[in-house]
């Protein structure tokens, strides 16, 4: 047993001192009255309390293992050690630890090593209670750290360092965060395994741009994708699909999808290409245009219209269709240089079809008297009836094509005081390079003293080139110079469909 040196009374109120101990085992002193304070001293200092007092010192536990345990009299335990490399922190078996700064509970490790923060009950791995009164704002919101449920902090925020969140399931990963391209911008990223140490698969540019593609060194679509109203792209790192929230500046806004750098844009079905938009602006439709029945464009029980049209500022032509209630109509317009292209068919609701550009004229004649004999006279066919292309000029008497085309002539010409001794008389068209004409013998008829008038009916058909002219005249074989042309003559003719 070891020696002691009592000093004070032996009321417990005295100082017990171990002066040394008989064995490396027999180190237990106990008062006798089991009421006072007992202390390891060095001098006059009290260093290590055990029923009240203070500990003025430090407490240096050394062992294989050491170990501190606190012990709640029939209740809860734990212990602190350290040993294996390092310093663990124990509760008994089904108890909790936590973490009171403040003496208020902040963190609560569970007995099944889930982890709560703000909460008694963590629910997985790692909850997070947090009680956040700020309403969100879509700007100026995520700058503020007490806003966030967590916040992650990368102090080193020079250009290409990044704030980021690795997953892992087997062994593969993949992460997600904040890439800093300068101060105060960054760009979000996600990033697959790919098989190769993650691959970046998006990123969400500090503007708002959302691109698909490329990696996180060489961001091809990044640098092509130069337009601040691109709102979504995808590349490979060489072709980019943008679409445009805003496109064609502000005098021009609209929405738009399509290529970018000198691409083709296609459309597809079934895996097999279907529409094809040159990176020229032409498109090739590889099996035809169809439209499904029924209802294409509609504006109402009142009707709707169909328009096909070329061109923009020069449109050129125009096929439309329109219905409604009141029936429908079929219109075909042509122009060429023309922003206001005219109507060149027409086919009403009951169907008949209107040409009102087809080359189609009437004109009348003025009166000749007295017409000369043996030498052809071109008839002055002056006065106009209709002319619905205007091809046909009355101060020159001529017809002129507009187009190549087979043309139908009909003339009528009323001779007046025709004498009884003309051997023949010619009625023909003077045409381009070619000439047709009829020929009537007057001699053969059955009269004496001459004829009051004599009446010609005549018609041609001419294979004429676009700018080919033609013209009346007549011809009087000997006789005598009396006859007249009737202002009651006409000459009239249209292009026939071929």
């Amino acid at each position: 047993m070891s020696k002691v040196k009592i000093q004070g009374n032996a009321s417990g109120s005295g100082v017990f001192t171990l002066t040394s101990p008989n064995s490396s085992t027999d180190r237990t002193i106990t008062l006798p009255d089991g009421t006072g304070t007992l202390a390891f001293t060095t001098g006059d200092d009290d260093k290590l309390p055990l029923s009240g007092g203070t500990l003025t010192g430090a407490l240096t536990i050394t062992a294989s293992t050491a170990k501190f345990k606190l012990e709640e009299i029939g209740g809860s335990y734990g212990e602190l050690e350290a040993g294996g490399s390092g310093l663990h922190i124990k509760a008994k078996t089904g108890g909790y630890i936590t973490l009171k700064p403040n003496d208020t509970e902040a963190i609560r490790i569970l007995s099944n090593g889930k982890v709560g923060i703000g909460t008694t009950t963590a629910e997985s791995k790692l909850t997070i209670d947090n009680d956040i009164s700020t309403a969100y704002s879509v700007s100026g919101y995520a700058g503020t750290a007490s806003n966030s449920m967590l916040y992650l902090n990368n102090t080193n925020a020079g250009s290409g360092k990044a704030s980021l969140i690795n997953f892992r399931v087997g062994t593969g990963d993949g992460l997600l965060g904040f890439v800093s391209g300068s101060t105060n911008v960054s760009d979000f990223v996600i990033a697959t395994d790919g098989g190769s140490n993650g691959v970046e698969r998006l990123r969400i540019l500090n503007n708002g741009q959302v691109l698909i593609g490329g990696t996180t060194n060489t961001y091809a679509a990044k640098t092509l994708v130069t337009s601040a109203d691109i709102a979504f792209a995808v590349t490979d790192g060489t072709k980019t699909l943008a679409l445009w929230a805003q496109h064609g500046g502000s005098s021009n806004n609209s929405s738009a999808i399509g290529t970018r750098s000198n691409h083709d844009f296609s459309i597809m079905t079934n895996d097999v290409k279907r529409i094809r938009i040159g990176s020229s602006g032409g498109v090739v439709i590889d099996n035809g245009l169809q439209v499904a029945t029924g209802t294409v464009i509609s504006t109402g029980n009142s009707g709707g219209t169909v328009s096909l049209q070329a061109g923009g500022t020069y449109p050129g032509g125009k096929i439309r269709m329109r219905g409604g209630q009141s029936g429908g109509d079929f219109k075909v317009y042509t122009g060429g240089s023309t922003s206001s292209p005219a109507e060149a068919l027409f086919i009403d609701s009951s169907g008949h079809v209107l040409m009102p550009l087809q080359p189609c004229f009437s004109i009348l004649a003025t009166p000749q008297a007295n017409i000369v004999v043996s030498s052809w006279l071109k008839v002055d066919f002056d006065i106009e009836q209709f002319d619905t292309n205007s091809d046909f000029n009355t101060s020159s008497q001529t017809f002129t094509a507009p187009v190549a085309g087979k043309y139908l002539f009909q003339v009528r010409i009323r001779f007046d005081n025709v004498p009884n001794n003309i051997g023949y008389l010619h009625v023909g068209v003077n045409a381009t390079n070619t000439q047709q004409q009829t020929t009537t013998q007057i001699g053969d008829f059955d009269y004496t003293g001459g004829i009051t008038y004599y009446t010609e009916y005549s018609s041609f058909l001419f294979n004429m080139a676009a700018n080919d002219t033609a013209s009346i005249r007549v011809y009087q074989n000997g006789g005598t110079q009396q006859m007249d042309i009737s202002g009651d003559s006409c000459f009239s003719g249209y292009l026939l469909p071929s």
